[in-house]
């Protein structure tokens, strides 16, 4: 898992591309919450997805573009890693998981 540094901001700042989603989430890398920080992005990948759709991106698109995403949620060494945060960064064509040190806004 990469860091977010000034330079992923900047080439970030740079896509404007539809269809994009960031999502951000606070962890418990004690590994006390892990199962509960699952559910949480479980749910917030569900609630990206169905914003898509809504905003027209068909449902296979969708689930495409979070795929990787769904399946960083059954990866153990990325709950156990020590970031306190997660910044998951999607395009249609990427997607990007940086973890922070500092506690991501839920």
């Amino acid at each position: 898992m990469h860091t977010i540094d000034r330079d992923t901001l900047l080439r970030l700042a740079d896509r404007a591309a539809w269809p994009s989603a960031s999502l951000y989430l606070p962890v418990d890398h004690t590994g006390v919450h892990t199962d509960a920080d699952r559910i949480r992005l479980r749910n917030l990948i569900k609630q990206t997805g169905d914003r898509l759709v809504h905003d027209g991106l068909k449902q296979s698109g969708a689930d495409a573009m979070l795929a990787d995403v769904a399946a960083l949620a059954g990866d153990d060494l990325q709950w156990t890693e020590g970031a306190s945060g997660l910044a998951i960064f999607l395009t249609a064509s990427a997607a990007r998981c940086s973890g922070s040190t500092s506690r991501c806004p839920s």
